[in-house]
């Protein structure tokens, strides 16, 4: 039979208190924050989603973050703020025309379910992890920042390079 002396409840409470901080609330391990920019033909993208999709491999859980109209971005896994786990990704990015209005016809109507059809952007490319062209892998030497540069297809690549991780796709 345990006898509750001061010493046993001390390292009762102490196992208890090892508990609570050992299962605290910071969410997954081995996180990075990660803000960067998305610009879009030399200009920042003044709007849309970032995705980081777990690539193959060991690590990573999906992670996004909303562009502002700057194009500045931050990303979160499951709580704001919070970051990306260590791992390799794919990168999409989504950017749509803002809907306004109801349909204006009654074809419009029927074909779109009464929601005004959206059009994309940036091409269409940049939202499929198959041809986007984006990745990064998220690691101890990431350097917490990105500027991804998106283009037109038909447009030469920009030569430029600068010390930020940068992406150029064209």
């Amino acid at each position: 039979m345990i006898q509750w002396n001061l010493w046993n409840i001390l390292l009762l409470f102490g196992l208890f208190l090892e508990f609570l901080v050992g299962c605290g609330t910071s969410g997954l391990p081995d996180m990075v924050q990660v803000r960067g920019k998305v610009l879009y033909n030399n200009k920042p993208l003044p709007g849309g989603t970032i995705v980081y999709l777990p690539a193959s491999g060991p690590g990573g859980r999906q992670a996004q973050g909303v562009i502002g109209p700057d194009g500045r971005f931050e990303l979160s896994s499951l709580k704001p703020g919070d970051g990306v786990q260590k791992g390799g990704y794919d990168i999409i990015i989504l950017a749509h025309e803002q809907a306004v209005g109801p349909p204006r016809s009654r074809v419009e109507l029927e074909t779109t379910g009464g929601f005004k059809q959206q059009r994309m952007i940036i091409p269409e490319k940049y939202a499929d992890p198959d041809t986007s062209g984006l990745s990064d892998i998220v690691d101890d030497n990431h350097p917490g920042y990105i500027e991804i540069e998106l283009g037109d297809l038909n447009r030469v690549p920009d030569s430029t390079n600068r010390v930020e991780r940068r992406f150029h796709t064209h």
